[in-house]
């Protein structure tokens, strides 16, 4: 090759790499180093103002790529709603009922339905139901009443996990009364109710048996099965419902063993108005009454159990005395069987046994731990 050409070529070359580029080149070129230095000039604000925010006051970091400006530091109407819910909650428990039928249906809807009614009520009260026979007192309402609330309130005490003591001794007191004047048995010959009723029959209705005496002897028999189911038959139906009441929230009752002694006053108590219903006839069967005693002593006899060293040692002697001095009547009722353990001997057991454990802790030979454990 042509050394001069050579070198033309080589001039060529140089001139073309050097050359300045055009405003359109200059701007393709460009572009990648500016949105790099854009997008690192624009992390580099974001952090100063990320750090500038997450240092002021009010300000709480949730996510690392947002903030939260928190302008209340506590919810106060949402703790204002809770207790607004909690008092109207009570306030539904415990209202008087409205015995209308509007009154009695808001009660049943709204109250009794409650989800929360059997534990959180009925376990501390049963006032609901002493307003029901109040009112079927009152009002001279049928036997068929008090056995529909009673069966109502049967039903939805199972829901309940135990009853408080001072809550069956008050609904006791409260109800006895409407018990002993419904439910007591009176005195029925059903041989001296027919006769009454021939006789006026005959009496009133004489020419009507010379015309029909079938037609008589019909309407006389229906008078007769009519004063039968009034006083025979629902009123033993209704004791009956009663007793199965009584059976089911004797079995549920618990003591608070910082009441010490008054456990025990409240246990004769509820005892003695078994005792009394069973004397009024209310209970007028005395294996039905016995059946009653027997719940009340397994459940004090369980809470002495569990109770372990929380009785005082003076509790456990006020006990002694008293089943030594035998003055608790219903406690000295003869068993089923004679060879059967005796409610004396069952309760007496168990205080020694409560007795026992005391006097061991104080020793520091158990601890309640340990008798937790074993029972």
């Amino acid at each position: 090759m042509n050394k001069e050409l050579y070198l033309a070529i080589l001039a060529c070359i140089f001139f073309s790499h050097s050359a300045k580029p055009t405003t359109k080149q200059r701007a393709t070129t460009e572009q990648p180093y500016e949105a790099i230095k854009s997008h690192k000039e624009h992390r580099v604000g974001k952090k100063k103002a990320f750090q500038t925010q997450t240092t002021q006051p009010g300000f709480v970091l949730l996510d690392p790529k947002a903030t939260v400006i928190m302008q209340q530091p506590i919810n106060e109407p949402l703790f204002a709603n809770r207790y607004n819910e909690n008092k109207k909650r009570v306030n539904l428990f415990v209202t008087k009922i409205d015995f209308t039928k509007d009154g009695v249906s808001l009660f049943l809807n709204q109250t009794f339905n409650n989800r929360e009614y059997g534990a959180e009520y009925l376990s501390y009260s049963l006032n609901h139901l002493s307003q029901f026979l109040e009112f079927a007192h009152a009002n001279k309402q049928s036997p068929e009443f008090i056995e529909g609330a009673l069966r109502l309130f049967n039903q939805k005490i199972k829901n309940s996990p135990f009853l408080t003591a001072s809550a069956l001794e008050r609904f006791l007191e409260r109800a006895s009364p409407h018990f002993q004047e419904h439910l007591a048995v009176t005195p029925f010959s059903l041989w001296q109710e027919s006769k009454h009723l021939l006789s006026q029959a005959f009496r009133e209705k004489f020419s009507f048996a010379q015309k029909d005496p079938l037609g008589f002897f019909e309407y006389v028999s229906k008078n007769l099965a009519h004063e039968v189911q009034i006083n025979m038959i629902t009123p033993e139906r209704v004791r009956a419902t009663c007793m199965r009441f009584l059976s089911c929230t004797t079995d549920k009752i618990i003591w608070s063993p910082s009441d010490q002694i008054e456990t025990w006053r409240s246990f004769k108590k509820i005892g003695d108005n078994f005792h009394a219903l069973h004397l009024k006839k209310v209970i007028p069967d005395e294996l039905d009454a016995n059946e009653l005693y027997w719940s009340l002593i397994e459940r004090y006899c369980y809470f002495l159990k569990l109770t372990g060293t929380r009785l005082s040692l003076d509790t456990c002697r006020t006990i002694k005395q008293d089943l030594s001095d035998r003055s608790i009547p219903w406690l000295l009722q003869k068993e089923q069987e004679s060879v059967l353990e005796t409610k004396m001997e069952r309760l007496t057991v168990a205080v020694l046994e409560t007795e026992a454990k005391i006097h061991a802790h104080s020793q520091g030979i158990i601890t309640d731990t340990l008798m937790v454990k074993h029972s």
